[in-house]
């Protein structure tokens, strides 16, 4: 392998081709999801263009853009939202490798930091959600895109207006911002710049929080964001009640080094030691760049520690996507730095390397767990279609064992997925038991999901067994 301080001959690489390069490699790693993405919870609303599906999360959580998302008017196909969204991600990865290796250095060392940015796990969690985050997310690539032609500093006053926008859009987008904007290859690694970087993202961030809390209270007379009562929040006012949510925190990390690792505990070991002896090596090489690196990473760490000591409430690993964006910025710049040392120029490589192709496997093999799901309902969509009349399902929809894997956790789940696929109004029997028709009983050994042709409309009816779900555990 090359050492990564070799250029490209003093030739520019287009930045089209290493963002298509890049993209291809993470439409690549997520094809199993390709062709009929998995749409989950409330980001059917953003599919569906339903804006009163997700009214309610701008008083939540303040995602006003993803909000504005929804009153667009016009329904594209979830396949193209997919591979729309992928494709933004992987052009804010290509773009970061550019701002930091620089727009001469060899191709495919552009590209392999790009993949391994790309191919992060809360990467892959948090695109999940696509048709929702997609307007954020062109922001964050947007930004990218800018990094590679402006200057640090006009850069670092972008952050005013991106910052604000990423924030309504998702609340640790812009940590990718500030991610760049440390690491770009133009800036100077003097302690006031760092001083000048950071404030100024504080200053955009809290500008952020102004215009959502006074956008909530325009609209929903709060100044402030009020957290679901569905996520059980214990909103500490002291210092003693910050004190007892404490727990929270080390909650939060158990849940992140799982699916940080994707429940595979030597991953985290393997991680730990890449991290470790990234930083002894940049800590001799250059100091001044791994204190910009730690710093931008301990500034989202903060955040993410602020909020869980305020509201008691466990932090979504998706939500530190920027945390793989330090490590995999650290990585590689430690692996430039070490070319000189052939031993520790080959450990870091090897981890490289193996790294971005372990996380790639582990990433498109993630994606093939929702086909199960993705098949049945398909399936039963396809029988549905050749009924005539209105839809009803009565029963639980755990009936069907594929929803464990898919993460469905509760029956709209399944009402929605077929409602995308039909076209058809659906009722509930369960909520208007009156509105549906007799349920026969079932045959003894039958399938536990039954289809049945009435004179009111087709009939779904679920048979869940709790029997049949502790043995799917074991």
């Amino acid at each position: 392998m090359h050492a990564l301080t070799r250029t490209n001959g003093g030739e520019e690489t287009p930045l089209w081709s290493l963002v298509l390069v890049c993209a291809a490699a993470v439409l690549l790693t997520s094809a199993p999801n390709l062709l009929d993405p998995i749409v989950r919870h409330d980001d059917f609303p953003a599919l569906t263009a339903n804006p009163d599906g997700y009214y309610s999360k701008t008083l939540e959580e303040g995602r006003w853009i993803s909000y504005l998302w929804h009153l667009r008017g016009f329904v594209t196909p979830h396949w193209l939202n997919f591979s729309v969204y992928q494709i933004l991600w992987a052009t804010y990865a290509a773009t970061l490798a550019v701002a930091v290796l620089g727009r001469d250095a060899h191709p495919k060392h552009i590209v392999g930091l790009g993949i391994l940015v790309a191919v992060a796990p809360p990467a892959t969690m948090i695109s999940l959600w696509f048709n929702t985050l997609m307007p954020g997310m062109f922001f964050v690539a947007m930004f990218g895109v800018l990094a590679c032609y402006l200057s640090p500093k006009h850069l670092r006053y972008s952050l005013l207006v991106f910052v604000p926008l990423t924030l309504m859009s998702y609340t640790t987008y812009p940590l990718l911002l500030l991610a760049i904007c440390l690491a770009h290859k133009e800036t100077e690694r003097t302690f006031m710049e760092l001083v000048k970087i950071v404030g100024t993202f504080v200053i955009s961030f809290a500008l952020g929080m102004i215009a959502i809390y006074s956008l909530n209270y325009w609209e929903h007379g709060v100044f402030g964001v009020v957290m679901a009562e569905w996520r059980e929040p214990t909103n500490a006012s002291d210092l003693a009640s910050m004190w007892a949510n404490a727990p929270v925190l080390l909650d939060t990390a158990k849940v992140f080094f799982r699916h940080i690792s994707f429940n595979i505990d030597v991953i985290n070991y393997f991680l730990a030691a890449a991290l470790t002896g990234a930083t002894l090596i940049m800590l001799r090489k250059d100091r001044m760049m791994t204190l910009f690196l730690y710093t931008g990473a301990g500034v989202g760490l903060a955040l993410i520690i602020l909020q869980c000591l305020k509201t008691g409430v466990v932090v979504s690993s998706r939500g530190m996507i920027f945390v793989w964006a330090f490590f995999a910025l650290l990585l590689v710049l430690a692996t430039r730095a070490a070319v000189e040392e052939p031993r520790h120029g080959r450990l870091m490589r090897n981890a490289t390397v193996l790294t971005t192709v372990g996380f790639m496997m582990l990433t498109g093999m993630t994606y093939t767990v929702f086909r199960d799901w993705q098949r049945d309902t398909r399936i039963m969509a396809a029988d549905i279609n050749s009924l005539e009349g209105p839809i009803h399902i009565s029963g639980d929809y755990r009936a069907l064992a594929s929803h464990s894997d898919a993460g469905i956790q509760h029956l709209r789940g399944l009402y929605a997925r077929l409602n995308y696929l039909t076209g058809r109004d659906i009722y509930l029997c369960d909520g208007i038991p009156e509105n549906c028709p007799d349920i026969p009983e079932a045959d003894e050994g039958g399938s536990p999901v039954r289809i049945y042709d009435t004179a009111e409309g087709p009939l779904i009816v679920l048979d869940y067994v709790e029997v049949a779900e502790a043995g799917e555990s074991n």
